[in-house]
């Protein structure tokens, strides 16, 4: 996985706000753990990003805050479907294999425009909802659907990792402390795609396999680890 993302430089994330839009108050929040996950997934290329948002005319303080937040924003009153595909054919067909590509959406009507990049050499991924078209979500390569809460579990297990970070401890507390900090919001790896039967574990072998982090096995106690982050 590492090695994959070893020469891509190159971050394009496209919003279709028209599919998948959320409260005006909400927008900031929601691109802020995305923004920290992307950090966190693509860290040689979340630097670059190319932002764009894709609204109806109705939606004008969406457009506002996405705009403040520096998107670059299409309005129409129609289905920005074609318009979509035929930018995002613009910009990351050119030098594909050093391309990353992210949309928002749940709309199955992306399919081929998924597949045409990943023939390519475009690493293309989806952030949806429970809702994501099943016939989307075939399309894209394991692990290319990015649960919408994924960002929030994700980071904020990472802050746990931060408090910890060089003590030795079970790994049932690491998952009790997450626990306790994302009670709040009651939403845990489990709902996010993550192993129900083992919750947070999963998440501390996706965080190594994706480089993140390094688990030191403590001698001569099996269950006791050291996590450290690597990013």
């Amino acid at each position: 996985m590492k090695q994959k993302q070893k020469h891509r430089t190159q971050l394009y994330f496209v919003w279709d706000f028209q599919n998948h839009g959320v409260d005006d108050s909400d927008i900031a929040e929601e691109w802020s753990y995305i923004q920290k996950y992307l950090k966190l997934r693509f860290p040689k290329a979340s630097c670059r990003p190319h932002l764009r948002a894709y609204t109806t005319l109705h939606q004008m303080e969406a457009t506002q805050e996405l705009r403040r937040l520096d998107f670059r924003v299409f309005q129409s009153p129609f289905d920005l479907d074609s318009q979509i595909i035929q930018d995002v054919r613009a910009v990351c067909l050119d030098q594909a294999t050093r391309n990353i590509f992210i949309l928002v959406t749940d709309d199955g009507n992306f399919s081929d425009l998924l597949v045409e990049l990943t023939q390519a050499g475009v690493d293309a991924y989806v952030w949806g909802t429970d809702e994501c078209s099943v016939r989307l979500q075939k399309v894209l390569q394991d692990g290319n659907f990015v649960h919408w809460d994924a960002p929030f579990v994700i980071t904020e297990c990472v802050e746990v990792i931060k408090e910890i970070e060089g003590k030795s401890l079970n790994r049932a507390e690491f998952g009790n402390r997450c626990k306790d900090r994302l009670e709040e919001y009651a939403l845990f790896p489990e709902d996010v795609g993550f192993s129900k039967r083992n919750p947070y574990g999963s998440v501390l072998r996706w965080l190594e396999a994706q480089g993140l982090i390094r688990t030191t096995k403590a001698p001569r106690k099996p269950d006791s680890v050291t996590l450290k982050l690597l990013a």
